[in-house]
């Protein structure tokens, strides 16, 4: 299994919005389309920072459903 570990730094501020707009529309498209979606998880320390994760089963896995997600409707949208 392929684990990504990502951090975003968010405009300050902004984090609960961000964090409304991944969970109803972030997680269910890239679950949709493919990938196991772990987060989005508060920073403790820092109140402008999300983190989350991401996982395929294999690196070809990755790089297809990767490449399925960023040409289609939701992320060009």
């Amino acid at each position: 299994m392929i684990i990504e570990i990502r951090r975003y730094r968010l405009h300050p501020g902004k984090r609960e919005a961000f964090i409304d707009i991944f969970e109803r529309v972030n997680r269910p498209a890239l679950r949709d389309a493919g990938m196991l979606v772990f987060g989005p998880m508060r920073d403790l320390e820092d109140p402008d920072v999300v983190h989350w994760m991401r996982a395929f089963a294999t690196l070809s896995d990755r790089e297809r459903i990767k490449d399925d997600f960023y040409d289609g409707p939701v992320w060009l949208k």
